[in-house]
């Protein structure tokens, strides 16, 4: 098992723009993201990188990291402000781990964080976000998931989640789902853009909801949630729901259903808003033509 790469965590506010690329090697990866200074590229060299955390890392322009031609087992990000991650093929240190050793990529209270085009797979969750702002999940590849493929959670806002491609998800007997919002009393998850996803395969599609009171004081719901123009084929009855959100979109959706060997369940993969105010029109379900969902928007 590797051990995480443990970067210094003294609250730095990164400010010098006499920005650089500096190639990384296993070896050499902690001290160049220990060393690295607002604007400056670190390009990880072809090989297998041991789990990386970042601490207290705070850039006024973003730190770049190239890693598309590296292995990563983890990435993880806690308190740290402006870094975007290219590219890579990205698991989790233990495929069936506990807590975030399941998780390929970990950001937790963090901003202004972009992931995009990287491969993420054998992990038990693909990325989690929590208390974390200005987050951008772009054009990743997501598949075999024990669980989920992105979870956001606890209070999280203003995260963009465009272009993923997700399928494959193993989950057997669990609980899946491609795209996963949760809040928490106090903490509610706010204004979350899903657009332009292609979701296929043995999981749910989006959704966004809570079990009331399962950490005590009550479901505070969800804020200006935005679904759009998402392709969405699965064998699970909830393609795209909510609960319980306030001033939110549902439009130009596709949502079909699959039926899988052996799966004799009697539903229909549908789109649905309970609770809250909604807009929800002018998507397509074809295996529902009744339903609510279909019905073009207003013209304004």
């Amino acid at each position: 098992m590797f051990r995480f790469a443990f970067i210094a965590a003294v609250s730095l506010f990164a400010t010098d723009l006499q920005a650089a690329t500096v190639e990384a090697r296993p070896q050499s990866l902690a001290a160049a993201i220990k060393a690295g200074k607002a604007g400056d590229v670190i390009k990880l060299a072809k090989g297998e990188y041991g789990p990386i955390a970042m601490y207290d890392r705070k850039f006024a322009v973003p730190l770049t990291i190239d890693a598309r031609d590296a292995v990563i087992k983890g990435i993880a990000f806690y308190g740290v402000s402006g870094v975007t991650w290219n590219g890579g093929a990205i698991s989790s240190e233990i495929p069936d781990g506990n807590g975030p050793t399941g998780y390929a990529v970990n950001i937790r209270n963090s901003d202004h964080i972009s992931l995009s085009d990287a491969k993420i797979t054998n992990s038990v969750r693909g990325i989690t976000i929590a208390g974390s702002e200005h987050i951008l999940i772009a054009r990743n590849n997501i598949q075999d998931m024990l669980v989920d493929g992105i979870n956001i959670a606890v209070g999280s806002k203003f995260v963009t989640i465009d272009g993923n491609t997700c399928e494959s998800l193993a989950t057997g007997d669990r609980h899946p789902d491609c795209v996963q919002g949760w809040s928490r009393a106090g903490l509610p998850v706010s204004d979350i853009t899903v657009i332009n996803n292609v979701i296929g395969g043995a999981v749910q599609g989006v959704y966004f909801g809570n079990i009331p009171n399962r950490k005590g004081g009550g479901d505070p719901g969800f804020d200006r949630i935005v679904i759009e123009n998402n392709r969405i084929n699965v064998s699970y009855p909830n393609g795209i729901v909510v609960t319980d959100c306030r001033e939110c979109v549902i439009r130009f959706n596709t949502v079909t259903q699959i039926h899988l060997p052996g799966d004799t369940r009697p539903f229909r993969t549908k789109i649905g808003a309970f609770g809250g105010s909604a807009i929800v029109c002018s998507n397509k379900v074809p295996g529902m033509p009744g339903s609510p969902a279909n019905a073009p928007c207003p013209k304004h």
